[in-house]
């Protein structure tokens, strides 16, 4: 039996809504008519409450006062029970959960189709968009779409979890490119994970699509129906739709405020001190609450994607601007667009492609990339813009008055904390060399222990510097750029010499505000990664030599030993079958129904039950000393917490008795990190896990107590080591 979502939220079909993608799921039976513009309170005095309207799945829906807490996600799954999109890590992390957005592009006046996270996207922020799920690509008894068809024919997956992701990316691809390139087939997989199928089945299905497929996936496709890509794509013919009115939506003490216009924005934020200002939201993703946004302290939320004056891209006295309403990939795309006239463009639009991944970058604004470093994030979209001299526009309380700052003063102290970033402005210059690095623990959704970005103008005939930008990031508090490693480049040669007098400098301007990461620190390592993050400027601005010795002829090295390591291509491999004659090669049978999204898991299928979610150990080592659940206990719908006190038999888990245990009790210690400590038990999932955020336990040093008893008696102390005498002093 299921349990039917309440006529609030409510949402309405087309009349025609039949047992179509959406109109299986029996939440299509019945469904409440939407309810007029109802005037509700709200913290900024009496608003209008709307409907929102979205296309899902060829659909025409109209949702009645839609809760903003509810991601997309949630309101797929458990309203629409439409189940093909995963909750899995719920921090845009897996790419389990996507769906394809379109929306029109005002800036470029197109349509745009992107892959999105729907575990991070708000659902009211789906206002005038259409969506697609796994279970509107094509399914078994209509007929699956080409890309369900190969990955499920070529063995591209096992147990299925992360399939309706691989299936909704490569779908994306071809929804935004036609017939894509074997590299953009291999790189749009950066943002999803799979854990027991490996990659090169479906990089493989993927790239049959490709214009230069390799002949091992030409092969491959000649196995299945022909299609032509390129009819996927959007056709940039389809005519704009009718502009969005401002909208207000209320539910559950939160309210969305989604303006049209700039003014409004500073009306709203002169009203509402601490509205929230987001635009793609993902930022909730790398908070331990996920689901809420500003960690669920926010009570007002204001939505830049439909202001018109943001969502702008243009060129205007030798630079390129992009309103705060744009993407990180707008950036991306605007700049590759501008080529010819911005020397570095691919370099610097590489940097950009390092930040998170490309589902992310999709939705994520580069206003709120650039606001939250200044308040700790390791971003790495910072220090990429300070090594171009980009300039950042911002309105406080008149929309009318403008003011611009280059990014190098963008700083607490500079601009005021109640600024909005109206306009990000990037010089085209038609010369320099640039490049970005950075070192992490994997490629993409891992921050960086050290970032940086160099650029040089170099004087080909006297191989001299004629200027220099040097941009750190995640070493001090802040990116910041090296006055005094420029100044050391500046006129200068590209010698050994000039380097050791940069890196020097560079250490001189840093060193005093270096911030050590105590996350890398353990008993048996104190010092964490600090003594190696320290180095890695160095080694940055070696590689940066190296480069630029080899572009301008001054000095020769291998190619390998140029930029960063690149991926190695995937290895071709062959697969081989076991099985009898004539059943070799053989799909197996669930194959299309995990393509499709048919195929349910165990959280796929509603219940009458509760829900849990477990607070985890946040070091790799430590002894617990108090856990504090009163918080937790307090919020709305939790039931209880429950610790290894609660425990009525013996507190163990695993194959040796007592060798590790269910939760780490008081007193007890902590072996790794993400060791069971307690679970949060409530009446839906998201108040568990947003319960799970506020238990907090305490911690102190595993060997505290040992240290203190090997700790050497007054008695035994040694005596000091005498110095040495002026004879034996080793010269520095």
């Amino acid at each position: 039996s299921f349990r039917f979502p309440s006529a609030a939220p409510g949402a309405t079909s087309s009349p025609l809504a039949g047992p179509g993608a959406m109109g299986n799921s029996p939440c299509f039976q019945g469904v409440t008519p939407a309810l007029k513009d109802a005037e509700v309170p709200t913290a900024g005095g009496t608003t209008i409450d709307h409907v929102l309207t979205i296309t899902l799945n060829g659909e025409k829906l109209e949702i009645a006062r839609p809760d903003p807490r509810v991601t997309l996600l949630e309101y797929l799954r458990d309203t629409l029970l439409l189940t093909g999109a995963k909750r899995s890590c719920l921090q845009g992390g897996c790419g389990a959960c996507l769906v394809v957005v379109q929306r029109y592009d005002w800036a470029n006046h197109k349509w745009v189709a992107k892959s999105v996270n729907s575990c991070l996207k708000p659902l009211v922020s789906c206002d005038g968009m259409t969506i697609t799920t796994v279970e509107g690509v094509g399914t078994e008894r209509k007929g699956c779409h080409a890309i369900q068809e190969r990955i499920a024919g070529n063995h591209g997956m096992q147990c299925g979890f992360c399939t309706p992701g691989m299936v909704m990316n490569a779908y994306a691809l071809l929804k935004d490119q036609g017939k894509p390139t074997a590299q953009q087939c291999m790189d749009s997989f950066d943002g999803n994970i799979c854990r027991c199928t490996g990659y090169r089945n479906l990089v493989n299905a993927a790239e049959t699509f490709a214009t230069d497929a390799s002949p091992a996936c030409q092969d491959l496709a000649s196995k299945f129906s022909a299609f032509d890509a390129d009819s996927e794509k959007l056709p940039g013919s389809m005519p704009a739709p009718q502009r969005l009115i401002s909208k207000v939506f209320s539910a559950g003490g939160v309210t969305w405020y989604a303006p049209t216009t700039l003014s409004e924005v500073v009306a709203l934020r002169t009203k509402l001190k601490r509205a929230a200002i987001i635009l793609g939201d993902t930022a909730k993703g790398i908070r331990q609450a996920a689901y809420e946004t500003f960690g669920g302290k926010a009570t007002d939320i204001i939505y830049l994607g439909n202001v018109d004056e943001l969502n702008l891209v243009e060129e205007k006295n030798g630079k390129l601007f992009l309103g705060s309403g744009m993407r990180i990939d707008d950036i991306c795309q605007a700049v590759r667009a501008r080529a010819d006239k911005l020397a570095y463009a691919e370099d610097f639009a590489g940097a950009l492609s390092w930040i998170a991944q490309r589902h992310i970058r999709s939705e994520a604004g580069w206003a709120g990339n650039l606001m939250i470093t200044r308040t700790g994030f390791p971003s790495d979209l910072h220090p990429a813009l300070l090594a171009t001299d980009a300039t950042i526009c911002y309105v406080t309380d008149d929309a009318s008055h403008e003011k611009e700052v280059a990014i190098a003063d963008f700083k607490q102290g500079v601009v005021p904390a109640n600024a909005l970033l109206t306009k990000l402005s990037i010089p085209l210059r038609n010369s320099g060399t640039y490049r970005y690095y950075r070192v992490a623990q994997r490629k993409w959704l891992a921050h960086a222990f050290v970032n940086a970005a160099f650029r040089v103008d170099v004087d080909p005939a006297t191989k001299t510097v004629t200027d220099a930008r040097i941009a750190v990031g995640v070493y001090a508090y802040g990116p910041k750029r090296s006055p005094g490693a420029e100044a050391a480049l500046v006129g200068h040669e590209l010698t050994s010499h000039t380097l050791q007098r940069a890196i020097t400098a560079l250490h001189k301007d840093f060193d005093d505000e270096f911030t050590s990461e105590p996350q890398y620190k353990t008993i048996d390592n104190p010092k964490g990664k600090d003594e190696y993050r320290k180095s890695l400027p160095d080694s940055f601005l070696f590689k940066f030599f190296q480069e630029v010795q080899s572009l301008y002829g001054i000095k020769t090295w291998k190619p390998t030993e140029l930029g960063m390591m690149k991926p190695l291509p995937l290895k071709r491999g062959t697969l081989k079958f076991e099985e009898l004659p004539g059943r070799e090669d053989k799909a197996q049978l669930s194959a299309k129904g995990l393509t499709t999204g048919k195929v349910r898991y165990t959280d796929d299928t509603q219940v009458p039950s509760l829900y849990g979610y477990l607070v985890l150990s946040t070091c790799a080592t430590g002894k617990v000393t108090k856990i504090d659940t009163s918080a937790a206990l307090n919020m709305e719908g939790v039931k209880d917490v429950i610790t290894a006190a609660d425990i009525p038999g013996a507190n163990s888990c695993g194959f040796v008795p007592g060798e590790e245990t269910l939760f780490v009790p008081v007193g007890g210690d902590i072996m790794c990190q993400g060791q069971q400590i307690a679970l949060v038990v409530a009446t839906t999932y998201r108040a568990a896990k947003k319960a799970a955020a506020a238990v907090k336990a305490a911690k102190a040093a595993k060997d505290a107590k040992a240290a203190e008893d090997k700790a050497p008696t007054p008695a035994t102390t040694p005596a000091p080591t005498p110095a040495p005498s002026p004879a034996t002093t080793p010269v520095p």
